[in-house]
Order: structure tokens, then C-alpha cells, then sequence
């Protein structure tokens, strides 16, 4: 937090006459009334599930038996922890499902939420305004009113002896919002022990895996469908979102952010913000992408290399497998036969194709800092960005695993310890294991290679033209690739889970981030091997006409013009292939499922619009985690940076797409999973430092692109050697084969020994790739220094708030010991100031370091029980303060 003294008068007068909004202070929520107990008073926080079927083997008998005996343990230890327990029998024609409804008491709650440090409201703030809401007469059209917006309030850390000065404190069953209840409910359940907690005995979920309990879930506030007659004021959250948010007719409009945040939590909050911040900076790459492929569409399609090309005829040497094919066909073929290949090759490879490359990077710097900036302004306005202790508290499955315990030395508790030797040498076999898979890849992209060869030795064997048999290999091998890639992909999340598991993470968020990472890598591998080949390798490890390289007996890829073209054309079938079977799978599929539960509830003579709602949660899906939405749009954001510049209206597919995605990931979570539980953060996690690395990578694959796997410094070369025209250019980039008195593509001399102009271009290419890194990372630098970080409005609220959170939660019992301190002329005096403190009133040790830290800014300042402008403009400014100091420092 930012000092809360004023840095200029502007500054201070803008503080001083910032509105305090009125707004409800608490949401009441129109609940559906089967989530309350039998009572009708007490909600249903959390929900286990266990079914009893029919079964006349013994074994199974005996092992359901064993399962009572530990689920009663396991209730009991629930009831001793204070959680209220209700139970309810729903019989269906196989089997019984027994419900057991959990209720979190307030005393409960309110210990929970000080010791999982929560973040309590103790006044209300202004709307957020967003940087796009200045635009009020453009967004307006695309923005719609949503009723029982959650109001925003000044936090500061829950305190239970302080909770009457809370905004809310006059009804505490409404003072905790259902997604908090659910969230503390769920962490209570986590620590319940139900056996030995060395073997693993102990939380929900350990129980839930090894079939005790058939399933638990929170549950959600009602149906998600409405009628026509019901008035928005009136519905749930989860029917709100549904209208305003998970339908499709809203797929052009903003997002309901507050109520996203307010009944999911921030995490899934920010992950639909940063997608849709996404979407908004990808519309502006889109219009540049478009404009780049325009060019290259009509300036160079008309250039002198066409027609050079198409006018030849020169004789160009085989450079098909003989041995395979056969002298018969395998024969020379004149320049001219590959006209048609050269303009859709040229128009991957125009000037409209470099600026795009080198703006690519620039963009992604720009679209980073400026999430940052808005992820700044969230957190802020959600109250997440002083929670952050919430990750230090140990897993439950990290306690089962510990065989070691120590003592804590600033807490003085007694903690579960894992061997940090042990770990490493574990994260080193698991590193082994991922090396090996990653030369699986490898070994899968050679396959691939090999494939590619083959289909287009058969296809020109059946077809009888080589440009047929060169679009027959890139597309089957690209659609082989994708389809070995998600099989490994299978394979390998799997092994990655068992790994994260085996490695034993303290924290939540080292186990998370340590599983995001795994994955990641490995698609990041798996993915773009092929790429890499032809955009790097391919056409330049293909020899000479007369000792050509052979792979396994069988000779490699070439390329008739330029090799960037199987880039666009691997492009093009990754977004398309992906991207239709991604949005049919995760359309269609949920509809199915949405099919199957009606079926089965047309079995019981039931429907889901009269059923009570524990039986509607029950048959909705467990909710998978919020990484697997985030691995899926980093990847298609690492093809569109690293390899983006061959085709410039992949941003434009991905732009498409995006919007598409977000109404199939909120129609999903609304209508077809349970409801997660709402977790607490202020950033996207590791996710950002992975866009990052994408973004730094971009820069050095499209300089090499640029200089290595296009003409660019070639074209450019022969422009300023030459006669400053393109007349000639491809004659200047065949060399001769005197034997068979053919030309082949290269620079040699008629030895086959390098040339001259070889060694030139080799040292040109060289340089541009330092050229293009160094201005791409100094444009990304100054857009990083010249725009703040932190918008100047968040700076002005934090300071604010600062002041206004001292106002409100200054104690009588302080304020006259700062008082009589005060009269007694020994503010300076800290030792004197303690004993003071330690005498009127008990202090935790620990706390004292706080009070000398605010003495000096609450000493001068009014009592004052609740926000108001008067208190606020009373408060004496800084300069009041430092003009009673003494000025002789060895005085005072």
C-alpha cells in the first residue's frame, strides 16, 4: 500500500472530494427453499452424498459396513468441530441416496474467517469504472443493466471482536455471502479427522475418493431456468447469470463481472475478465492482422517474382526420391510448372508478413502490462489484494503425507514437515519421466516426418503431379500430428497428476503451480514440434542433387519456393481442427448430458423443475478446475505469437473463437457442473508469468522466421546489390548442376561448395535477428516504463482508503491512551508510548509494531464510528502533522 500523505495539491483535493456512495449494504439473496433445513431458517452450506444399493456378495457387504463404521466417525468429529448435521433419505427404484445437509453456525464462521484471514466490509465505496466506461456513447450498446449489482466496500482484515463496527453486522446469517460460507464450510471439512492423520485419514475428499461418501458438492441457490412472468429483481444469482450471461444471445455483450465474482469467486472471476480482455486487445490485433494480409494480397501478388516464375523455363533438377519412384518419374521439371505453388507461397512471404511478425511481440507486451493494470483495479475493487495468507495454510494431503512434525518459530505451533532433500529428488526422477516423454514427442514428430515423405511418394506415384503430392503430405501429416498429440496429451495429464501427487507440495498454490507447469511444457512440446520442423528445419538439411540427405533410407522434406507456406497451411488445419472440435465438443457434449439426465429422471417419474434442489446438484458434474480453460487458450495463444506471422488473420479465427468461448464456458458452469468452490486470489496465477515467457519467446522465433525461414534478407540483398528491382531475383537464388544441366535452389558454386554471397547472407541473417530482437524488447520496454502499472484512480482509492479504514476502526480504548500520550508530550518517546499501551489496554505483542506504525496518523485525528464526508474532510492534512515536529533533531 502507497503512503497515504498527498504528493501535490491536485492529488489532495481530488481525495478529499471523492463521493462516499450509498448503496445496500448487504444482498439479500431469493433463495430457493428447499437449500434451507427442515427449519426453513438454516442454509445448507455443503452437501455429502452416500448411496446404499442391494448387495448379496459378502465381501462387498463387509466393505459397505467398514464404510458406515468410518463415515460415522467422520460425522461425529463434523459435530464435535461445531457444524450442524441434517439428514434426509431420497429413495430411487436401485438404489437410496442419503443426503447429509451441513450447516455452518455464525460463531463458527466468524472464527474461521479470522483465522483464514477474510476481508470484512467496513464501508461502502463507488462503483468501479473501468478505462472502456469513459467511452459511455460505444460501450453503452454493447452493456446491459443487471439488477442486485453487489455493492463495493472499503475491506480490511476480519476481526470478530470488532465485527459490530462491520457493514452488515445487524443480520450475521446474511453478513457472509453464500460463496463465502461455502468456501469456509468446504476448509472446515478439509481438516476433520476421522482415524490416524499419518495414514491419510483425515478430510472430505480423501473419504469422497476412497467411495465412503459416493460424492459431496456445495450446492447452488436455485434452478438456473425462468419464466417470461419472472421479474429480474427477484431471481437468483444463478438465474441472473443464466440470462444475462450464459446465453448466447448475449454473446456481444459485456460481462456481469460483480455478479460473477460475488456467487463463483474471484479466481473464476478474473480468469472470465482476462479472457475477455483478451478478446477486446485481439480485436484490435485482428483489424492490423487484416490489413497486413490485404497487402500481401494485392501489392505482392503482382510483383516481378511471379511473373519470373511463372514465365521461366529453366530447368529445375529432381529433387524427388528416385529410389522410391523411380527414374520414370522422378525426372527434371521446368521453373514454370510451379506457378500456381509461388503466388499462395509468395503471399505467406510479403512485406505485409514481416510488419505483422514484428508487431505480433509489441502487441503482446502492450496486452500484458495492460491486463496488469486492470487486474489491479479487480483486486483492488474485490478486497482480495491483503488476503494474501490464504495460501500459507499447509494442504490436507500434504499433512496425511508427513511423517515429521516441527515446531513453527514464529508461531510457536506444531506443523507438519516434509524433507525438502526428499522432495527435490523427487522433482528430479519427475523431470526424468518428463524428458522421457518429451523424446516421445520428438521421437512422434519424426513418425510424423517419415509419414509425410511417404504420402507424398504415393500420392505423386497415383496422382502423377507434384504439387498435389505436396499439398497431399501437409495436410495428412498435420492431421496426423494433432491426432498423436492429443493422445500423448491423454496420457501424460494422468502421469502429471500421480507426479504432483508423489512430489508432496506444501501450499496449494506450489501444488497447483507446480501441475500447471508439467502440463503445459509438455503440450508446449508435444504441440509445436512439427511446427518448429518446418519453419526452422525444413528445406535446409536437404544436401546436394548429387548426395541428398536421407533419413532412415528415406530422403527428406524440400521445398519448391519457400517452406513458410506448410506453416500457414499447418496453421490453418490446427485453428480450424481444434477450434470446431473443441466448440463441438464443449457444445454438444453438455446438451447430451443435459438429454441423459432428463432420460433418467423420466425413469423415477421425476422432473428437474419440481424436484427438490439437492437432487438437481446431484445429477449435475463435478467441476474439472479452472487450469484446463486456461491450457487450452495459452496454447492457441502460443501458435498465433510464435508462428502467427505466416498467416496474419490467425488473430481473426482466434478472435472469433474466443467470443464463442466464453458463452460455452459460462453456459457450462451455469447449467451442467455443480458449483465450485469460490476461491480467493488477486492474480492469474503462473499463468502470467507463462504468457510472459510466450511473449519474450515470440520475439525470438519471428526474428528468426523473418531472417532464416523467409526471403526477406534475401529479397532485400539482391535490392540494394543489384539494379534495385526484382527483375531476375530467382535466377539469383538457383545455382548450377553441371552434370545433369539443371538448376537447383541454393548458394553454391559448381563444386557444390559454398559461395561468397552464402557467407554474406549467413551474416546478414545474423544480424537482423539481433536488429528485430533488440527493437522488439525496446519498444516492449518503453510501453512497460511510460504507462504506470497501477492506474492514478486505484492510487487515489488505496490512499484513500488507507485514511478512511483508521477513521473507522480506531478503539476508544486506543484513542485515549494515544490521547493521554498526546497531553503528556511523549508521542516521541516509543518505549514510553508501549508501556502506556500495555497498561490501559492488552495488546498482543505482536500488534505493538502496528500501533507505533499508525500512532503518528491516528493521534491527530477525530473519533469517528462510521464513514462520512465531514469526518473525512476534518482529518488535518499531513502538513499540520510534520509542522509540530521539532526541527532540532538532536532535540527531539
Amino acid at each position: 500500500y502507497y503512503p497515504f500523505e498527498c504528493q501535490s495539491l491536485h492529488q489532495k483535493d481530488l481525495m478529499e472530494h471523492l463521493p462516499v456512495f450509498s448503496a445496500p449494504d448487504i444482498i439479500t439473496p431469493n433463495l430457493d427453499p428447499s437449500v434451507y433445513f427442515k427449519d426453513k431458517k438454516r442454509k445448507i452450506d455443503y452437501v455429502m452424498v452416500w448411496s446404499l444399493k442391494k448387495i448379496e456378495d459378502t465381501k462387498a457387504a463387509d466393505r459397505l459396513k467398514k464404510n458406515e463404521e468410518i463415515r460415522n466417525i467422520f460425522l461425529e468429529a463434523c459435530k464435535k468441530k461445531g457444524l450442524e448435521l441434517e439428514e434426509e433419505v431420497i429413495a430411487y427404484s436401485k438404489d437410496v441416496l442419503y443426503f447429509v445437509k451441513v450447516h455452518c453456525p455464525f460463531t463458527l464462521l466468524s472464527v474461521y474467517a479470522e483465522s483464514l484471514c477474510y476481508l470484512a466490509p467496513v464501508g461502502v465505496l463507488p462503483p468501479l469504472v473501468m478505462s472502456g466506461d469513459r467511452l459511455s456513447k460505444i460501450t453503452r450498446l454493447f452493456k446491459d443493466k443487471v439488477p442486485n449489482l453487489p455493492p463495493r466496500h472499503l475491506h480490511t482484515r476480519y476481526r470478530s471482536s470488532l465485527f459490530n463496527k462491520y457493514v452488515g453486522h445487524e443480520d450475521p446469517d446474511l453478513f457472509f455471502s453464500s460463496g463465502e460460507r461455502l468456501h469456509i464450510t468446504f476448509k472446515i471439512l478439509e481438516r476433520v479427522v476421522y482415524g490416524e492423520t499419518r495414514k491419510g485419514e483425515m478430510g472430505l475428499s480423501s473419504l469422497v475418493h476412497s467411495k465412503v461418501f459416493t460424492t459431496a458438492f456445495g450446492i447452488h441457490d436455485g434452478y438456473y431456468e425462468y419464466s417470461q412472468l419472472d421479474v429480474p429483481e427477484e431471481m437468483n444469482f444463478r438465474q441472473l447469470l443464466y440470462m444475462f450471461w450464459g446465453s448466447f444471445l448475449k454473446i456481444l455483450k459485456f460481462q456481469p463481472l460483480q455478479h460473477i465474482r460475488y456467487y463463483y469467486g474471484p479466481t473464476i472471476a478474473l480468469y472470465f475478465s482476462f479472457l475477455g480482455h483478451y478478446i477486446h486487445w485481439l480485436g484490435i490485433l485482428s483489424f492490423l492482422g487484416i490489413l497486413c494480409q490485404c497487402y500481401g494480397f494485392m501489392h505482392d501478388f503482382h510483383e516481378e517474382l511471379v511473373t519470373e516464375v511463372c514465365k521461366s523455363n529453366q530447368t529445375i533438377c529432381p529433387v524427388c526420391d528416385q529410389k522410391a519412384l523411380g527414374p520414370k518419374l522422378c525426372t527434371s521439371h521446368k521453373l514454370y510448372e510451379y506457378c500456381d505453388f509461388s503466388i499462395e507461397a509468395y503471399r505467406s512471404d510479403s512485406l505485409g508478413n514481416y510488419i505483422f511478425g514484428m508487431i505480433l511481440p509489441i502487441w503482446g507486451f502492450a496486452f500484458i502490462h495492460n491486463w496488469r493494470r486492470k487486474q489491479v483495479m479487480l483486486s483492488h475493487s474485490w478486497g482480495t489484494m491483503k488476503s494474501q495468507e490464504l495460501f500459507h495454510l499447509p494442504r490436507p494431503q500434504y499433512s496425511a503425507k508427513c511423517s515429521k512434525f516441527i515446531t513453527d518459530p514464529f508461531t510457536g505451533e506444531t506443523q507438519p514437515y516434509f524433507n525438502d532433500r526428499v522432495r527435490s529428488l523427487r522433482q528430479f526422477v519427475g523431470g526424468l519421466v518428463f524428458l522421457f516423454f518429451v523424446f516421445l514427442a520428438v521421437a512422434m514428430t519424426l513418425c510424423v516426418i517419415l509419414t509425410r515423405i511417404y504420402v507424398g511418394v504415393r500420392s505423386q506415384l497415383f496422382f502423377g503431379q507434384a504439387s498435389i503430392s505436396n499439398t497431399m503430405r501437409t495436410r495428412v501429416g498435420s492431421l496426423v500430428h494433432i491426432i498423436l498429440v492429443k493422445l500423448l496429451s491423454f496420457i501424460w495429464r494422468r502421469i502429471a497428476k500421480w507426479l504432483t501427487d508423489w512430489e508432496t507440495y506444501r501450499t496449494e498454490e506450489a501444488y497447483e503451480n507446480a501441475l500447471t507447469l508439467k502440463r503445459f511444457a509438455f503440450q508446449f512440446c508435444c504441440s509445436f514440434s512439427l511446427l518448429a520442423y518446418s519453419a526452422f528445419l525444413r528445406g535446409k538439411l536437404v544436401g546436394t542433387p548429387d548426395k541428398p540427405t536421407r533419413w532412415f533410407g528415406v530422403m527428406i522434406d524440400w521445398c519448391p519456393i519457400t517452406c513458410l507456406h506448410d506453416v500457414t497451411h499447418y496453421l490453418l488445419i490446427y485453428l480450424t481442427v481444434t477450434q470446431i472440435v473443441g466448440n463441438a465438443k464443449e457444445i454438444l457434449w453438455p446438451r447430451f448430458r443435459i438429454v441423459m439426465r432428463e432420460w433418467r429422471l423420466k425413469k423415477e417419474n421425476k422432473n428437474m423443475e419440481t424436484i427438490s434442489q439437492l437432487e438437481r446438484d446431484y445429477y449435475l458434474h463435478q467441476w474439472s478446475g479452472i487450469n484446463s480453460e486456461y491450457l487450452e487458450i495459452t496454447l492457441v495463444y502460443c501458435v498465433m505469437m510464435m508462428f502467427g506471422m505466416s498467416l496474419p488473420l490467425a488473430p481473426l479465427m482466434v478472435f472469433c473463437n474466443s467470443i464463442l468461448e466464453i458463452r460455452v464456458d459460462s453456459f457450462k458452469l451455469i447449467t451442467i457442473f455443480r458449483r465450485p468452490v469460490p476461491e480467493r486470489t488477486s492474480t492469474i496465477g503462473v499463468w502470467d508469468k507463462i504468457w510472459v515467457t510466450i511473449t519474450m519467446v515470440a520475439i525470438v522465433t519471428n526474428a528468426f522466421i523473418i531472417a532464416f525461414s523467409t526471403e526477406a534478407i534475401q529479397k532485400l540483398y539482391y535490392y540494394t546489390h543489384y539494379e534495385q528491382r526484382f527483375i531476375g531475383y530467382f535466377n539469383f537464388t538457383l545455382s548450377y548442376y553441371p552434370a545433369k544441366q539443371c538448376y537447383y535452389r541454393d548458394f553454391r558454386n559448381d563444386d557444390f561448395s559454398r559461395s561468397a554471397v552464402h557467407v554474406e547472407l549467413v551474416l546478414f541473417k545474423c544480424l537482423a535477428v539481433i536488429v528485430i530482437e533488440h527493437l522488439s524488447l525496446l519498444l516492449g520496454f518503453i510501453i512497460v516504463m511510460t504507462i504506470p502499472s497501477i492506474p492514478e484512480e486505484t492510487k487515489l482509492l488505496m490512499r484513500r482508503e488507507f485514511k478512511l479504514e483508521n477513521l473507522v476502526l480506531v478503539d476508544d480504548q486506543h484513542h485515549e491512551v494515544l490521547q493521554r500520550a498526546t497531553e503528556e508530550k511523549k508521542i516521541s518517546d516509543k518505549k514510553v508510548v508501549q508501556k502506556a499501551m500495555r497498561q490501559s489496554i492488552s495488546i498482543p505483542s505482536d500488534e505493538v509494531s502496528t500501533y507505533n506504525a499508525s500512532l503518528r496518523t491516528s493521534v491527530f485525528r477525530p473519533r469517528a464510528r462510521s464513514i462520512d464526508v465531514t469526518a473525512w474532510q476534518n482529518v488535518p492534512s499531513t502538513e499540520v502533522i510534520d509542522s509540530e515536529k521539532p526541527k532540532d533533531n538532536k532535540k527531539r
